[in-house]
This record gives C-alpha cells, sequence and structure tokens, in this order.
C-alpha cells in the first residue's frame, strides 16, 4: 500500500502503476495523528517565526542607503559589526590644517600709537647739580605691512618715523615746539642660503596639502571596506534564506515519514524502535530549522546595522538580486599593478614617501649657514606742523639707504645634522615599508585569486550534488511511498526508509553548502575587487573629492623618484554604465546589478537560493566580465 506525500511541481508525476497506488493509498482511513499537519512540528518564538511582510532589497539599494545614512564607516569584521576609526570630518580638518599652512604666506598688517607725558623731578634726567625738572609730551605711531614670499624673502613698508611728535611744555625756542618727523622706509630680506628657494618653502603647504590627501584615502579605503561589508552581508542573508528555505521545504516530509512510521506501529508493521527512529531524524531537522531561522535573523540584524536601519520596522529585507555563478581568471599581474595605482594604503603610502622626502629636503638645507642680504630705504621729513611733515617726506628729498649681508651658523651646527640623520632614517623607513606592503599585496591577491578558484570549484561540486540529490530524493520518495504489497518483506521497506532519509539529509547539506559557497564566491570577488582599491569604480560609487584624480593630475610630480607601477596590457574599455541614481549627500551611485530575470529556472522549490540561470544569463554584471575583470580601469 502507499501513503500521501505533499506533492511537489518540480518532480515528474509517477507512472500509471505508482499513480493508481497512491490513488489506493488516499483512500485509506487515517486517524487522529494525520488530522493536522503541524501536529508533530515545534512552534517557533515570536522573533524566530518571521512573519514580519517581505520586502525585496536590491544590492545596489542596500549599498546606497548605507552610504547615505552613515556618519560613520561601518564595516564587518570578525563575524560582527565594528565602527572604523575613518570619517568623513577627518579630511575637513586635514584641509583647515592646509588652509593654516597657506595662511603663513598671507600680508601682515601691523600697527600702533603711544602717547606719553613725561613730568619728572629735578635732577633725574641731567643728573646732579641740574634743579630743572622734566616736562614733554611725546606721541608715536606705527604702522606697517609685510609679506613673506614663496623664494623665503620678506618685504615690508611701512611708516615708522623715530619719534612721531615731540613738544616741551614753556619752551623758549618756537621754531622746533612742537615738532612733528615723519619716516616711510621700505625693507627687502632675502636668504640666500638657508631658507632660501621656493623648494624649501613651499615644502610645509605641500606637506599639510598630501596630510589633507591621505586623509581622503584613509576615507576612501574605509569606504571601500563598508561597501565590501554591505556586500558581504547581503550575500550571507541569502545564504541563510537558503538554507532555511532546504529546512522549510523538507521539514514536512520528514514529519510525514513520523506519522508513517506511527501508523505502521498500529497495524503492527513496524516497532516502537521505529516509530522513535523516525522522532529523532524529525527532532533533530526540527532544531536545525531553529538554527537555520535564528540565522537568519542574526544575518538581516547585520545588514540592518550596516544600512543604518531601525532595529525592527515591521517588514524583514529578502535579497534578489542575483549572484554571481560564473568563474574568472584574473590577471595577477594586472591586478597588482591596479592595487599600486588605486589601493588606498598603498597610495597613502606612496604620499607618506613624498612628505619624507620633502622633510629630508627641509632638513638638508638646515644643513647651510644663514646668510642674508638686506636693503633698506627710508624718506624721511619733519616740521611744527603735522602736514608740513608728511609733505616733506613724500617729496623723497632726503632719503637714507642701507644695503648689506648678515651671516651666522652655529659652531658645529649639530643640531642641524642630527636633524638630517633622522629625516634621513625616517625616508628609508617608509621606503622600505612601501616595498614590503606592495610585496604583501601581490602575496595576498595571488592568494585571494587562488582560494576564489577554489571555492568556485567547490560551488560547482556542490551544485551537482544538489541535482543528484534532487534525483535521489525523487526516487526515494516514490519507493518509500509505493512499498510492496502486505506480506512482503518488512526489510525492503526499512531500506525504503533509511535511503529516503539518507536522501532529506543530503538533500539539505547539498543545498546548503552550495548557498554558503555562492556567497563566499561572491564575497571573494568583492573582497579581490577590494584589494585592489576598485571596488567603488565597478560599483559605480563616486566620492565627491575622490583623491584619485588630484594624485593622477600630479603624479608626475609626486612620484617621480619612485618607482613606476608596472603597465597592464590589453586592459579592457571602462564598462558601460546601467544605471544612475541622484547623488546620495557625499556619494553617488550606479550599479550593474538588473533585477532578476523574471525567467530564472529554480533548482529547488523554495525561492532565494541557488539559481539556474537561463541560458546566455551573464550573473549580475551588464554583460560578460573581461577576462580580467578587476583591471577595469575608473570611469572618468
Amino acid at each position: 500500500m502507499g501513503l500521501p506525500l505533499p506533492p511537489d511541481p518540480n518532480w515528474p508525476a509517477p507512472d500509471s502503476t505508482t499513480a493508481d497506488a497512491m490513488r489506493g493509498a488516499s483512500e485509506l482511513p487515517l486517524g487522529p495523528m494525520f488530522a493536522s499537519d503541524e501536529d508533530d512540528v515545534q512552534p517557533l518564538s515570536e522573533r524566530l517565526s518571521l512573519k514580519s511582510a517581505p520586502r525585496e532589497l536590491r544590492l545596489r539599494d542596500a549599498i546606497q542607503c548605507s552610504l547615505s545614512k552613515s556618519d560613520v564607516v561601518m564595516t564587518l569584521e570578525s563575524g560582527g559589526v565594528q565602527i572604523d576609526g575613518a570619517t568623513h570630518y577627518d579630511p575637513k580638518i586635514e584641509w583647515a590644517r592646509s588652509d593654516a599652512a597657506r595662511a603663513g604666506f598671507d600680508p601682515k598688517l601691523s600697527a600702533s600709537y603711544f602717547g606719553t607725558q613725561v613730568n619728572e623731578p629735578p635732577d633725574s634726567f641731567f643728573g646732579p647739580g641740574i634743579s630743572l625738572n622734566t616736562r614733554r609730551d611725546e606721541g608715536d605711531f606705527l604702522a606697517s605691512i609685510s609679506k613673506p614670499w614663496a623664494t623665503g624673502a620678506t618685504t615690508s613698508v611701512g611708516y615708522l618715523p623715530p619719534l612721531g611728535y615731540l613738544y616741551f611744555p614753556n619752551g623758549v625756542n618756537n621754531q622746533f615746539n612742537p615738532i612733528y618727523s615723519s619716516s616711510l622706509a621700505f625693507e627687502a630680506r632675502q636668504p640666500l642660503l638657508r631658507g632660501a628657494g621656493t623648494k624649501v618653502n613651499l615644502a610645509p603647504l605641500r606637506i599639510a596639502q598630501l596630510r589633507a590627501e591621505q586623509s581622503l584615502w584613509e576615507v576612501k579605503q574605509a569606504t571601500l571596506a563598508q561597501v565590501r561589508s554591505v556586500e558581504e552581508a547581503y550575500w550571507d542573508l541569502q545564504a541563510a534564506l537558503v538554507t532555511l528555505d532546504a529546512m522549510e521545504f523538507v521539514l514536512p516530509l520528514v514529519t510525514e515519514v513520523v506519522r508513517i512510521e506511527r501508523y505502521r506501529a498500529q497495524s503492527e508493521r513496524a516497532t516502537r524502535a521505529d516509530v522513535a527512529r523516525a522522532t529523532i531524524q524529525s527532532d533533530q531537522f526540527q532544531q536545525q530549522r531553529l538554527r537555520a531561522r535564528n540565522g537568519v535573523v542574526e544575518k538581516e540584524l547585520r545588514l540592518r546595522n550596516l544600512m543604518g536601519l531601525e532595529v525592527v520596522d515591521g517588514v524583514r529585507l529578502v535579497p534578489v538580486d542575483l549572484p554571481t555563478r560564473e568563474s574568472f581568471t584574473l590577471d595577477h599581474a594586472a591586478a597588482v599593478a591596479n592595487a599600486i595605482e588605486h589601493r588606498p594604503d598603498l597610495v597613502r603610502q606612496r604620499l607618506g614617501v613624498r612628505i619624507r622626502e620633502m622633510e629630508y629636503d627641509i632638513a638638508r638645507n638646515g644643513l647651510k649657514p644663514q646668510l642674508d642680504l638686506r636693503a633698506i630705504y627710508r624718506t624721511s621729513g619733519n616740521g611744527q606742523q603735522l602736514d608740513d611733515s608728511l609733505q616733506l617726506m613724500s617729496d623723497f628729498q632726503y632719503s637714507t639707504w642701507t644695503l648689506g649681508l648678515m651671516f651666522s651658523i652655529p659652531l658645529g651646527n649639530r643640531a642641524a645634522k642630527a636633524n638630517l640623520r633622522a629625516e634621513e632614517q625616517q625616508l628609508f623607513r617608509e621606503r622600505a615599508l612601501l616595498r614590503q606592503a606592495t610585496q604583501n599585496i601581490s602575496f595576498r591577491l595571488m592568494d585571494m585569486i587562488r582560494e576564489a578558484e577554489t571555492t568556485f570549484a567547490e560551488y560547482e561540486l556542490a551544485l551537482r550534488r544538489v541535482q543528484n540529490t534532487q534525483e535521489w530524493l525523487r526516487a526515494a520518495r516514490i519507493r518509500f511511498s509505493n512499498p510492496p504489497p502486505a506480506g512482503g518483506s518488512q526489510d525492503w521497506l526499512l531500506l525504503a526508509l533509511y535511503d529516503y532519509q539518507a536522501a532529506l539529509r543530503q538533500q539539505i547539506d547539498a543545498t546548503t553548502d552550495a548557498g554558503l559557497l555562492l556567497a563566499r564566491y561572491n564575497t571573494q570577488l568583492a573582497r579581490i575587487e577590494e584589494a585592489q582599491g576598485i571596488l567603488l569604480e565597478n560599483r559605480g560609487i563616486d566620492l565627491t573629492d575622490d583623491p584619485c584624480e588630484a594624485v593622477q593630475r600630479h603624479a608626475a610630480d609626486l612620484f617621480a623618484n619612485q618607482a613606476t607601477p608596472p603597465q597592464i596590457a590589453n586592459r579592457p574599455a571602462a564598462p558601460t554604465q546601467v544605471e544612475a541614481t541622484p547623488p546620495m549627500g557625499r556619494y553617488s551611485h550606479a550599479t550593474r546589478y538588473p533585477q532578476p530575470p523574471a525567467n530564472r529556472q529554480q533548482i529547488m522549490q523554495a525561492g532565494h537560493s541557488v539559481w539556474q540561470e537561463p541560458t546566455g544569463h551573464s550573473g549580475p554584471s551588464t554583460g560578460p566580465r573581461p577576462s580580467n575583470y578587476s583591471s577595469v580601469p575608473r570611469r572618468p
């Protein structure tokens, strides 16, 4: 006799003999234990029930939401969401400091006025024996404008009278009482050795600007990690749904096996041990179901945290974008060249080497003695009226000029020599770190490429296991639901039960492995693009102040003394942008991931997992990726 099982539209209908047997079995009176399909399914807690309304979520929308809502960078490290130290406030701080360094060349205005009334007792000015008391009124007004220049020179022009106003009360000579004096002075000072030239004087300003550029690269590196983290959380949630779908699909079948064994025990065709074994199997599947649902909630909470969403908002997120299911041959040399050009930490270290080179130039200039050329030109005038004094000064009839050299050097010059040695060692250190970092990236990229290739090979095997276990489960289900007539071998039915339970177990394991491996493979592809520094460009995300543009414009000046990255041969053209969205604060965003095709073919009954792509579909990208897709250049 045969017993009814839940229909499966993905499996072919049985032949006429099997169908007749199943129709006959459907007429058997089933006891109270068959009254409800949920009798043997343990209830789930409210948090694991997943009763919230599903909301389809595209990867592009998840990335856009994460970038637009985060004031700080959130990354997925060690299985949890971490706060990165870099924020978008850091470049603003460094640019403000750069402006402060630029202000060192701004003109400076200074002015002062002092009025003095002198009334001293007798014998205080001319000495003992002179009984006259000292009385006079003085007024001094000084003003000047000075301007430092990139050559190290300083020029100034000022109204600098030695004594602007002098008045002696009770004076006997009215011709010089009171008297006003005026003086206009022009001064220039140019270092000839130490501190001379634009190279050493503009170095502090350029260093401040490079530090601001380094801060931008830090933010870009953190943003790369954030985008990669969103993708990783997205694919992890999709893999968790794969596992849950497999459990939800298999659990009713396992529960039906328990009921069949109970019915057979009532008919004295099975022992209590057979019922206990089937019940244990069902309990194990229910434990896995609880863990699977808990995994879905955990992965969704991680994604919500990265996206800046509320913990609970009445909906549950369901990823709908198709993961990449193609294998790519990655060119290691081109990937390393991309990393040297685009990877933020490597570019930051190259900028650090350039900063050390400038600091070394400053220290080497400090070895030179101080030799300054100084020139002063002064025109003067005086009179009993201020107007007369200023008129005489402006006629330039009475002028004085001074021209000379000033020389100084510390004996031994030990401080400058010590500073030069320190800066030299700092430069050697930065260059050594850059070489080692480049080598480490080369090995790391090779390791990541190897891991991705291995993961894809495992995924293909897991996918084949899924297909084979489906066929196995279909046949085992038919054999178990259509046992031989009464009086046949009981061992045959027991073996059919064992085979059916093993097929159920293998179905879950294969589907779970395939989903996890596919999620890991897509995450590894994102990590490879992150390691090259081109993840944002390949996702169509533009930073408002992208440091790539400034560095590439001035690469010849910045890295003239550094080793250039190897040339990339046969670099493919930039991909066509699929879709652009309005600017999101600091970001604008586009994506290569389209909506899932309407004619997608499932390889399992439940719906979010490993898709069997239609022929010619190229996965999440808009077209076939190049042989070295990671070497696609940035969009201009």
